[in-house]
């Protein structure tokens, strides 16, 4: 089973985009039904297409609609922006969660899997045939695990922040006593023996 924490740090890095993707509809008259995908993927955006119709088994064009039987492509695929709002102390990975919270109300959408298409384009070149899937079913739990990672190192972020800071003060501290009169510094010696 695939380790979602594995992919973490190619998501971190930008390495590794998440896109969600519409792969069916269905109009059941009284609702239209959704069904979403997301996919994980070091791909070129231009073979992503390809490698989701390939892997992902989805039909370029389809008309499989319930009660509507025009065709329509047979899937859609919207990059998520993962981006944070400038606070390097912000979970991108809670936020996300938020944001799919109304693709899955297990009513009229749901997010049923996460694809990991994993394609090294350096050895291989161009071609579809070198990517590498695997699927991991949809939980929430998952991204709980990815939020958790997030967090801790946010806490490692604020206290190399905290210490960067007390170091600047301790030096700020230092390079002031050694401009005070000999007088002095033996003054605040004496005060701090006591």
């Amino acid at each position: 089973m695939v380790d979602i924490l594995e992919f973490k740090p190619g998501i971190d890095s930008g390495k590794y985009k998440v896109y969600i993707v519409k792969t069916g509809w269905k109009d059941l008259a009284d609702c239209v039904v959704s069904d979403y995908d997301l996919v994980l993927s070091n791909s070129p955006e231009i073979l992503l297409p390809t490698l989701i119709h390939k892997y992902l088994r989805l039909p370029w064009t389809t008309s499989d609609h319930g009660y509507w039987k025009h065709p329509t492509p047979g899937f859609e695929v919207t990059e998520l922006d993962l981006s944070s709002d400038d606070s390097k102390y912000s979970n991108k990975y809670r936020n996300l969660k938020d944001f799919l919270k109304p693709y899955h109300d297990g009513n009229c959408k749901s997010i049923r899997s996460i694809h990991t298409l994993t394609y090294d384009i350096e050895s291989n070149g161009v071609n579809e045939e070198y990517a590498k899937h695997e699927v991991i079913e949809f939980s929430f739990k998952i991204l709980d695990k990815l939020i958790k990672a997030e967090d801790e190192t946010i806490s490692k972020r604020k206290k190399e922040a905290r210490q960067k800071q007390a170091d600047a003060k301790f030096n700020q501290l230092i390079d002031d006593i050694s401009k005070l009169s000999i007088a002095n510094k033996q003054k605040i010696l004496a005060k701090l023996v006591k």
